[in-house]
């Protein structure tokens, strides 16, 4: 699994951290009101893909009115190490965790 050391994942590791320490809003429902189905499916899907990977600690970390990005921590596939997977609109990226 390639994991993605730039500014774009140490922004998010951070946000991510700063999250689940600091903001109990970690679902699209506790941070859209009232999401959309289509919001719904994709965090459905997320969590689904979550769970087959054995990750954790979901969090919603950006959201607007048409995108959302949000994160889990999960054991790397070939190492066992604890990496962060960062889902955004158009891309997941994998980052070591608390390396920045």
């Amino acid at each position: 699994m390639k994991l993605h050391d730039n500014k774009t994942t140490r922004y998010y590791a951070e946000l991510y951290y700063d999250r689940l320490k600091y903001d109990n809003r970690r679902t699209i429902d506790e941070v859209y009101g009232i999401p959309s189905q289509r919001k719904r499916a994709i965090e459905h899907r997320i969590l689904r893909d979550m769970q087959e990977r054995n990750g954790m600690n979901y969090t919603v970390l950006t959201h607007n009115a048409q995108f959302l990005t949000c994160a889990y921590e999960m054991p790397d596939p070939e190492t066992g190490e604890i990496i962060l997977c960062i889902e955004t609109p158009s891309n997941t990226l994998y980052t070591s965790s608390r390396t920045w």
